[in-house]
């Protein structure tokens, strides 16, 4: 992986008016701030794929409510990647559907920074079946989007 660059979009927020970039050691993590979030997660995916170096790879993209997720998976899914650099790979469960964390080579990045709304990652991944693969990875289909799992989730933990 080396010097290559990667994008996990997390969310958008958009109060925010600056972009920042922090540094660790010799890690930068850059923050883009999508003005336009109200029209959803395929303009936070065009926003910050338009803001890539032109010498990354790739880019994975991954939902902040997929929890189960751990760096295991995450590690296995770049390695598998890793051997066949110019295919989209996807996560998949037990009956076959496929959905994110999702890796997409550089030659798709034209296609992902003109995404609109309505019209997702998914789209881009349709246009381009013949280099889809997926990984088993049942954990990334659990995710957290009620207040009916959250209060399970609360309870697994032992919190309030």
């Amino acid at each position: 992986m080396g010097s290559n660059s990667y994008l996990i979009t997390w969310c958008t927020i958009p109060w925010k008016s600056k972009s920042t970039v922090i540094r660790k050691g010799k890690t930068a993590i850059k923050y883009i701030i999508n003005e336009n979030w109200q029209q959803g997660l395929a303009s936070s995916i065009a926003k910050g794929v338009s803001a890539l170096n032109s010498n990354t790879q790739a880019v994975m993209l991954l939902l902040v409510d997929q929890w189960q997720l751990g760096i295991d998976e995450l590690t296995l899914f770049i390695r598998k990647w890793q051997k066949k650099p110019e295919y989209i790979y996807t996560a998949s469960n037990d009956t076959g559907i496929k959905g994110p964390p999702v890796i997409f080579p550089q030659h798709c990045f034209s296609d992902l920074s003109q995404l609109k709304r309505g019209h997702g990652a998914k789209s881009v991944i349709d246009q381009h079946t013949k280099i889809l693969r997926s990984i088993r990875m049942p954990a990334a289909f659990i995710d957290l989007d009620t207040p009916k799992q959250l209060t399970e989730l609360k309870k697994l933990y032992n919190t309030n």
